[in-house]
């Protein structure tokens, strides 16, 4: 049976959408060659107008609670500092009683001075999770 794994990526649109749009097009580009072992799908959650990521969140996880054969990772780009939402967003990820295998959350992502650096290492993020093996029964 073919993997699945599904990224959710919630993202503040002015501030973080150029390297939500990258990193979606790198992300695909470097599944390819590994699709017959994983079916990796992308959904790009943009945050409108300051609203809390973990309400998107919630909601798309909610939608996808009943796939149980689906692994979820969550990357959410935050603009500056929002200790408060960075908080809410992993306990979300860790309360919710869904397939969530990964959260990773960066903050002032403007602050970075190379911000492919950091695209590319969150796509090898999920390359080594599609690579991983999972037990029967997860």
């Amino acid at each position: 049976m073919t993997r699945s794994l599904l990224v959710l990526l919630t993202y503040d649109d002015l501030e973080c959408g150029g390297a939500a749009d990258a990193l979606v097009e790198h992300l695909k580009c470097a599944a390819v060659p590994l699709e017959e072992q994983c079916k990796l799908s992308v959904e790009p959650l943009p945050i409108y107008e300051g609203g809390p990521h973990q309400v998107t969140l919630r909601d798309s996880l909610n939608k996808h609670s009943d796939d149980r054969d689906v692994s979820i990772i969550v990357f959410s780009l935050l603009k500056g500092d929002q200790s408060e939402e960075y908080l809410n967003i992993k306990n979300l990820c860790n309360t919710l009683n869904s397939h969530v295998i990964r959260c990773e959350i960066l903050t002032h992502l403007a602050n970075y001075t190379d911000v492919g650096l950091i695209i590319q290492n969150l796509v090898r993020l999920v390359m080594h999770e599609i690579s991983t093996e999972v037990p029967n029964g997860v």
